[in-house]
């Protein structure tokens, strides 16, 4: 007599249902995961944007505060008189500091950013070198909170001898950038990105641009500058010449490559660091299209991938891309 007790054996799973086990899961992570990377990649320009406003806010208080925007480092002798603006008291050893750190080693348009909103020290006579000035070993805040970690500097203070009238020097206190470039002027990075915010002052869009010491392709020069508008205006009484204005015209733009550090194909034609770029090309918003000269006829053409991924202070809706008609 065979008794049954009520024990059932489990039986395991065959190797097809595996197979359908897997197969499913796979086909949720092929659908799954694009959509996350995708709603990162939304947070992270959203976060970018929000820090841009921020910038965007520091600059408008600079002009409240000094009388006028900062210049963007173009013209060394915009950033001189913009200085004495600021600091009407500083004495002729300030001045002489500045003129020497400006012509000597450049102030580009994302280091601009961060020496003119950045802190200066208390002492009218003294705002470079007094005690929380940027060249006093110790630097203060100032209109902008920068977050330390993503100022673009070594940490490492050394002294600089600076040249004077009369054959004398002074020795002033200086951290070098660890942008490569190793000035005394560092930059600042979006959170996780490897090319800065820059910024462009009005007056000098015409002659501004910045070539990153990040670069995200060996194939091309990632090159950022300002951009034109779609508007179409008139400036030499010749209709048949097609010229634009420029996005934010009486003020500046600010900008940063996106995610994937890419501020757009090279937009000038002559020689930088030792390296032929292409002919200057004029790029406008909203509609994702420009237009450079070849030296015999105005050529078209569209947003690269790198200029749709850029994240701006006029951009309406995160990156240039998602603004495009």
């Amino acid at each position: 007599m065979t008794v049954n007790h009520g024990i059932q054996r489990k039986r395991g799973m065959t190797l097809v249902e595996l197979l359908v086990a897997i197969s499913i899961i796979a086909i949720l992570a092929g659908i799954l995961i694009p959509v996350i990377r995708s709603a990162m990649t939304r947070g992270q320009v959203a976060s970018v944007k929000m820090e841009i406003a921020s910038l965007t806010t520091a600059i408008e208080s600079h002009k409240l505060k000094y009388g006028g925007y900062p210049p963007d480092g173009s013209n060394p002798a915009l950033v001189i008189q913009h200085f004495r603006n600021m600091f009407k008291r500083a004495d002729a050893v300030e001045q002489a500091i500045l003129a020497y750190l400006v012509t000597t080693y450049g102030l580009d348009p994302a280091e601009s950013l961060v020496f003119f909103l950045g802190g200066f020290s208390e002492n009218p006579l003294k705002p470079l070198t007094g005690p929380g000035g940027p060249f006093s070993g110790n630097r203060k805040s100032g209109i902008m909170d920068f977050d330390p970690n993503r100022v673009t500097s070594t940490g490492q203070l050394s002294v600089l001898s600076v040249p004077l009238q009369g054959g004398n020097t002074i020795d002033i206190k200086v951290v070098a950038s660890n942008d490569t470039d190793n000035d005394p002027f560092p930059t600042y990075l979006p959170a996780n990105l490897g090319a800065p915010y820059v910024y462009f002052d009005s007056r000098t869009y015409p002659m501004a641009f910045y070539l990153p010491r990040f670069q995200p392709s060996p194939q091309y020069q990632s090159v950022a500058s300002p951009y034109h508008s779609d508007h179409e205006i008139d400036t030499n009484n010749d209709l048949t010449d097609e010229e634009h204005a420029w996005i934010n015209p009486d003020s500046f733009q600010l900008m940063c490559a996106g995610i994937d550090d890419d501020f757009g194909v090279s937009f000038f034609g002559s020689v930088i660091a030792g390296q032929q770029l292409p002919p200057r090309i004029l790029m406008h918003y909203p509609s994702g299209l420009g237009h450079y000269f070849d030296g015999q006829n105005d050529v078209e053409v569209s947003f690269s991938a790198g200029d749709k991924s850029n994240i701006t202070n006029f951009s309406a809706n995160g990156t240039l891309e998602d603004d495009l008609p």
